[in-house]
C-alpha cells in the first residue's frame, strides 16, 4: 500500500467516525429533548398527549370528530379557572358580530323558567306589539293555527322544553298570536319574527319623552309624550340597557335632546345593564364625565399580563350645564356600567373638577347581591380579548383587570356597595328617591 492510499484511507475513516458521532450525538440530543420536553411538561397535559396517542393507535381519525365539539369541551376543561371563557364557532361567532352592531332577528323578549316576561327589547317586534315586561307568557300559535299550544310544564317537560319546541318551528317572517296573562287577564298579541334593529336608550322628563325606532327604513330618534311626573323640571332621566351597537350615537342624542328641554340633572338608569363594548363605553362617557375640559378624559386603567394600559375618550362632548347625576343600579349592573359608575366617581367632586357632581350619596341600589347580601352590582371588574382561529371560529378569553381611574379601585368580586340604608330601596320607589336626592341640590 503506497503512503497516498494509507492517507486517503485514514482520511475517509475519520469522515465516517465523524459522520457516525454526528448521528449519535443528533440521537441522543432527539430523545434527551423529547424526554426534557415531556417531563418539562404538567401531568395534565402528559396524560392528554397519552390519551390522544391511544386513540391515534385505534385508528379513530381526525374526521371522525366533532370539532367545534371538542374546542367547546376543551374551554370548560382547560380554562375552568375563566367562567367568561368561551368558544364560539363560525357561525356563533357571525351571529355576535351582527349583534354587537345592534343587528337582532326574532321577537324581541326574553322569558324567565316560569314564563314571566323578563325582558322586552325596545324596538322590537314585541316592543311594538305591546308586549310588556312582568307579563305571563302562556301559550302560541301559528298565525295559520286555530289552536294554542301552552307551555305549561307537561310529564318530564319543563315550560322551557315546551316553549323551545314551538320557537324552533317558527322562521323569520312568520307569523305567530302568544297569549300572555297580565293583572290576571288573558290577552292575545300578533307578531311576526324579522330582523330589527336594537333601541338601548330611553329619554324621559318631566313632559316629554324621546326614544329610537324604525321609520320610513330609517333607525333614528323621535319625541313623544311618555313623560315622568317624578322628575322636577330641571331634570332628566335616560335609561341604558348595554353598552353595544349604536348605544353611544343613541346616547349622544338623548342628551342632545335634554340640552334642547334645558334639564341640567340627570338620573343615570343602568338597571340590568351587563355591560358590553370598552369602545361604546367611552364614547357614552364623553357625554357625561369631563376632567376639567381635557379634551382626552381617563375612564378606566387596564392592567395585562403585568403590564398597564389607560383608555381614555376620543373626544370631550360633554354637556357643559349638567350639574348632578343620580346613578339607579343593582346586582345585575356590571363590567362596563361600573366601569361608568367609576368615572361618575373619580370625576364628581366639583371642588376638584369641572364635571357633573357624583357621589356615593348619588348612588342608588335597588337589590341585594345574591351571593353577598350587600346592596351591590354584580362586581365584574375584567375584560375579555376575542381571538379568531384560522381554522374558523373564536376563542374568548380573561385578558386584564379593569381599575377606576383616579383611585385605582377595582371592584372585581366585590361591586360597587351602598351602605346607606337611604339609598337600599326597591324598584317602585327608585325613580321617587332619584328624584328626592337631586331635588336636594340648588
Amino acid at each position: 500500500m503506497d503512503k497516498d492510499t494509507e492517507v486517503l484511507r485514514k482520511t475517509q475513516n475519520r469522515k465516517t467516525l465523524i459522520a457516525i458521532l454526528i448521528t449519535a450525538a443528533i440521537t441522543v440530543s432527539f430523545f434527551l429533548g423529547y424526554f426534557v420536553c415531556f417531563f418539562a411538561k404538567s401531568e395534565a397535559s402528559r396524560k392528554f398527549d397519552e390519551i390522544k396517542g391511544i386513540i391515534d393507535n385505534q385508528g379513530i381519525s381526525a374526521e371522525d370528530l366533532d370539532a367545534d365539539a371538542i374546542a367547546k369541551a376543551m374551554r370548560k376543561i382547560l380554562l375552568a379557572n375563566d367562567p367568561y371563557a368561551e368558544y364560539f364557532t363560525a357561525e356563533e361567532y357571525a351571529e355576535i358580530v351582527k349583534n354587537d352592531a345592534g343587528s337582532y332577528s326574532g321577537f324581541g323578549f326574553a322569558i324567565t323558567a316560569d314564563g314571566r316576561i323578563a325582558r322586552v327589547y325596545w324596538n322590537s317586534p314585541a316592543h311594538k306589539g305591546g308586549i310588556k315586561e312582568g307579563d305571563i307568557l302562556l301559550g302560541g300559535k301559528l298565525a295559520e293555527d286555530a289552536e294554542f299550544t301552552f307551555f305549561a310544564p307537561t310529564g318530564n317537560k319543563t315550560f322551557f322544553d315546551n316553549a323551545g319546541e314551538f320557537f324552533a318551528k317558527i322562521q323569520n317572517g312568520d307569523g305567530a298570536v302568544f297569549k300572555v296573562e297580565r293583572s290576571g287577564e288573558e290577552m292575545d298579541f300578533s307578531l311576526v319574527k324579522e330582523a330589527y334593529e336594537m333601541s338601548y336608550v330611553l329619554y324621559a322628563d318631566s313632559e316629554k319623552g324621546y326614544e329610537f325606532s324604525s321609520e320610513d327604513g330609517e333607525f333614528k330618534g323621535r319625541e313623544t309624550d311618555n313623560g315622568m311626573a317624578e322628575l322636577a323640571e330641571d331634570s332628566a332621566y335616560i335609561r341604558l340597557t348595554a353598552f353595544e351597537g349604536g348605544a353611544g350615537r343613541q346616547f349622544g342624542e338623548a342628551v342632545r335632546f335634554m340640552k334642547e328641554r334645558g334639564r341640567t340633572k340627570l338620573v343615570l338608569d343602568l338597571r340590568d345593564n351587563g355591560g358590553g363594548l370598552l369602545t361604546v363605553l367611552i364614547e357614552v362617557a364623553s357625554y357625561i364625565v369631563n376632567d376639567n375640559g381635557s379634551n382626552e378624559i381617563l375612564i378606566t386603567n387596564v392592567r395585562e399580563k403585568g403590564r398597564g394600559a389607560q383608555y381614555y375618550t376620543y373626544a370631550n362632548n360633554f354637556y357643559s350645564a349638567l350639574t348632578d347625576i343620580c346613578v339607579i343600579a343593582n346586582y345585575n349592573t356590571a363590567s362596563a356600567s361600573e366601569c361608568l359608575i367609576g368615572a361618575l366617581m373619580s370625576y364628581g367632586d366639583p371642588a376638584d373638577y369641572n364635571g357633573a357632581n357624583f357621589n356615593y350619596d348619588n348612588l342608588i341600589i335597588t337589590t341585594k347581591h345574591p351571593e353577598r347580601e350587600t346592596y351591590s352590582t354584580y362586581g365584574k371588574g375584567i375584560m375579555q380579548t376575542t381571538y379568531l382561529l384560522r381554522t374558523g371560529g373564536a376563542l374568548k378569553l380573561t385578558t386584564a383587570e379593569l381599575f377606576w381611574p383616579e383611585s385605582f379601585v377595582s371592584i372585581q368580586g366585590t361591586g360597587v356597595i351602598q351602605e346607606d340604608p337611604l339609598n337600599q330601596v326597591s324598584d317602585a320607589v327608585a325613580l321617587s328617591r332619584a328624584a328626592e336626592i337631586l331635588s336636594a341640590y340648588s
